[in-house]
Order: C-alpha cells, then structure tokens, then sequence
C-alpha cells in the first residue's frame, strides 16, 4: 500500500462520514417538523386538548427512531475521527521520510 492511497483512503473516509453526518442531522432536525406540521394539521374545538394529549403520549417507534439516529450520529463521529487520524499517519510518515532523505 502506497502513501498515496494510504491518504486517499483517510480522505475518503472523512468525506463518506460528512455526508452521512450532513443526512443524519437533517433527519433528526426534520424528525421535529414532521411532528409539528402534524399537531397543526388537527382541527376542531379542542386541538389545544388533543396537542397536549399527543405530546404526553409520543409514538415509542418515533421515539426510538430518533434515538439510533442520535446513536448512529456518534458512530459516524467516531468514524471521521479515526479517518482523520489515517491522514494524520499518512502525514506523519511523509514528514519523517522527507526528513530521512
């Protein structure tokens, strides 16, 4: 493995895990608004009532949803960290094989 793909491959890590963090946050961010636009969807006399009700009594399945979307947010934090650290490497090496020569 060259130092070249050994960069290459720290990179495309780094950019894979950015916009995978970029798809999550706008899922977790959307995860609210979809809520909200329901609650305003609702008519009739007592929506305030019917609000209140819903937000005490939360679907667990959204619940959960946006858990392993704030879950998977920390792995792939982890990820681009480890990536980062490909290139740190890559770097490293470059610098004591250009101080060597």
């Amino acid at each position: 493995m060259t130092i070249n793909s050994v960069m290459n491959t720290g990179l495309s890590g780094m950019q894979t895990s950015l916009n995978q963090l970029e798809k999550n946050a706008m899922d977790i961010a959307s995860a609210g608004v979809k809520e909200a636009q329901a609650m305003q969807g609702e008519q009739g006399a007592n929506q305030e009532v019917k609000a209140e009700a819903q937000s005490f009594s939360r679907d667990d399945g959204a619940a959960a949803n946006l858990t392993e979307a704030l879950v998977e947010q920390r792995a792939l934090e982890t990820q681009f960290q480890a990536s980062a650290k490909v290139v740190e490497t890559g770097k490293n090496l470059i610098d004591t094989m250009l101080e060597n020569t």
